[in-house]
């Protein structure tokens, strides 16, 4: 070492997170045992919980340093999950259930490349090993989409979510929906879980509130759905990789455009879309909507 020079500084830890959607946001108990099951499993740290109950969903978001620790901090929420969500009760289907589609009791398990020289190729990995444990330990049908799907049709997540719950047995059955791990056989309660890898997301709501009488409710809905329909990147002229979907959201009296956003660069360069979306704000609030929350 040549003088006046200290040691080189540490490489910087390889860093992912996990952005897990399971089928549960009205149960404040099942939940915070969920995220319970996480904070146990060292070097993860559980980083947020949100919880819808119009889309009876929660997300828990968590990452690590290191690979094992998120497989098992993973098969932990699995099992929680597994637990107490019963896709089968009354309460999460026909008109009592959650306005966002969903395949299983753990829906969504993306890894994503955070920091220190994470990669996709590295989440991939990452990625792989949970789908197979989730396959093996928790005898689930998994579906690998984003980066590690099988096709390119199958790197879609709406498109593997097209059927729901209900739709997983007929789906599992044609070749293009058999799932890439685990049993051909949808679990009884639990269905099937998605596995994926994808850079960083940026996903908002936006709510449009009607004035306070029900009967406007579906009028709020029809233009989130019409401005979803304009915007996103399946339409033509829409925004590169923005999935949007609009939904009536009862309990809070209101209407939402939820909305994914996956190549913000891309989405950068279409200065169109704000004009497009300003658009149809102003149509909407033509019927007497206004812009309410909006939250990313």
């Amino acid at each position: 070492m040549s003088a006046g020079r200290g040691p080189a500084p540490a490489a910087e830890e390889r860093l992912h997170e996990i952005v897990a959607n399971v089928g549960e946001g009205r149960d404040d108990g099942a939940i915070d045992r969920m995220a319970q099951r996480i904070r146990a499993v060292e070097r993860v740290s559980l980083l947020d919980v949100h919880r819808d109950a119009d889309h009876d969903r929660a997300v828990l978001t968590y990452c690590s340093s290191d690979d094992a620790a998120l497989v098992d901090a993973t098969l932990a929420l699995a099992d929680a999950a597994l637990r107490s969500i019963d896709l089968r009760h009354p309460t999460k289907r026909g008109t009592q259930a959650g306005v966002h589609p969903r395949i299983g009791a753990l829906d969504v398990v993306p890894v994503v490349p955070l920091a220190g020289g994470a990669t996709l190729e590295s989440a991939a990995a990452i990625a792989a090993e949970i789908a197979r444990r989730l396959a093996s330990d928790a005898a689930l049908p998994v579906h690998r989409y984003g980066a590690i799907a099988r096709t390119e049709e199958r790197r879609s997540l709406p498109q593997l979510r097209r059927g729901g719950f209900d739709g997983l047995a007929a789906f599992h059955a044609t070749a293009a929906g058999a799932p890439d791990d685990g049993p051909v056989q949808p679990h009884p309660s639990g269905g099937a879980v998605a596995v994926g890898v994808r850079p960083i997301m940026v996903a908002w709501n936006l709510e449009l509130v009607p004035p306070l009488r029900a009967d406007r409710l579906e009028t709020a809905a029809a233009h989130a759905r019409a401005i979803a329909a304009e915007i996103r990147g399946a339409s033509a002229g829409g925004v590169a990789g923005l999935q949007a979907r609009g939904f009536l959201l009862v309990r809070r009296g209101c209407a939402q455009v939820s909305m994914n956003l996956h190549d913000a660069p891309a989405a950068a360069a279409r200065r169109g879309a704000r004009r497009r979306m300003e658009q149809q704000q102003r149509q909407a609030a033509s019927a007497g909507l206004c812009v309410g929350r909006a939250w990313v």
